[in-house]
């Protein structure tokens, strides 16, 4: 590849990173900021333009998109006291000694669910037809899952829990 068209790719390169970085400035910017004016630079750019098939090709900042903002909608205090008396009433209905017989029953089964001990499955090292180790797990339960055997090199690694 020749000096002159590196030297192009890099230009063409560099102009796609500052009209990239324009977009996402353009888009990040928030709804109610005003829109920047043209600058005099990008106008005489715009102005000096080459004509291409007898056209003249203006180059314009992209402008950005519409949003369609639609009227905040009025809230209606009404309806908004009404909800927050119906939270009152339901809220009025639990007392505080159902609240701390609640927690306790809720620590009380939590201690429940960590005492559940699972067992460790049964462990049948084999290997099949092809010549690959396996070790089959066989549960409590019934169920039956299959790993592959550590190779016998391999420093044995208990599975973490």
């Amino acid at each position: 590849m020749t000096a002159q068209r590196r030297r192009r790719y890099w230009i063409a390169a560099a102009a796609l990173f500052v009209a990239t970085a324009v977009a996402i400035y353009e888009l990040s910017r928030g709804p109610g900021e005003p829109a920047a004016a043209p600058s005099a630079a990008s106008e005489r750019m715009a102005r000096a333009a080459p004509v291409q098939g007898g056209r003249r090709a203006a180059i314009a900042a992209p402008e950005p998109p519409a949003l369609a903002l639609e009227p905040t909608p009025r809230v209606d205090v009404a309806r908004v006291e009404a909800a927050l008396a119906r939270m009152k009433a339901s809220a009025a209905r639990i007392s505080r000694e159902q609240i701390i017989e609640e927690q306790k029953r809720m620590v009380e089964a939590k201690a429940r669910f960590e005492a559940i001990k699972v067992p460790e499955p049964t462990r049948r090292p084999f290997t099949d037809q092809n010549g690959t180790r396996w070790v089959e797990l066989r549960y409590e339960s019934g169920e039956l899952r299959y790993e592959l055997a550590p190779e016998p090199d391999a420093p044995q690694v208990e599975p973490v829990r």
